[in-house]
């Protein structure tokens, strides 16, 4: 069997002396550079602690409206921080005050909460009025949104969740 007829210029040298250099010219221009900022990097991270019901009652509200997870909870704050009264025009720059951490406790022989945490990135103006409505009520982040959150469920007409159903099973007659 004969071999087919081999092209010199296909073959590549073994070594290469010093100084050569075997890859091809590099590109004359610069990878271009990010025009557009994610988005998410001016919101601020929301973390909920929320009943397995309540979860439940997330999942049908962002069914229901269209809106994602993100979208209820703010929707839900807003119309409570209204109810409230906490003004629209507040600071949101990066100097404005921060709301002081939550001390953790350790807790020993305490049963484990079986709430799941949720985190959504929230507008700067929610975080703004989160703090503010702190600071008029007394109550903790948390506080604010289980206080929030249900009433809001009930005037959008979530149901509470009767006999532990799923969110896509139909409510029962």
């Amino acid at each position: 069997m004969e071999r087919p007829p081999s092209d010199d210029s296909l073959r590549q040298p073994l070594f290469i002396a010093p100084g050569e250099n075997p890859s091809p010219p590099s590109r004359s221009t610069r990878s271009p550079k990010r025009i557009k900022a994610p988005t998410w990097t001016g919101q601020r991270p929301l973390t909920i602690r929320m009943w397995p019901i309540a979860v439940d009652r997330l999942t049908v509200a962002c069914e229901q409206t269209g809106l994602g997870r993100k979208g209820v909870i703010q929707d839900a704050l807003t119309h409570y921080f209204d109810r409230i009264g906490v003004p629209t025009d507040l600071d949101i720059g990066p100097d404005r005050p921060r709301r002081d951490p939550a001390t953790r406790r350790p807790r020993k022989g305490v049963v484990k909460d079986e709430r799941e945490t949720i985190t959504v990135r929230a507008d700067p103006i929610i975080d703004a009025r989160l703090t503010k409505a702190c600071e008029m009520t007394g109550l903790s982040p948390q506080g604010i949104y289980d206080d929030a959150l249900d009433p809001y469920f009930d005037l959008i007409g979530i149901p509470v969740n009767p006999e532990n159903r799923l969110p896509s099973e139909p409510m029962p007659e």
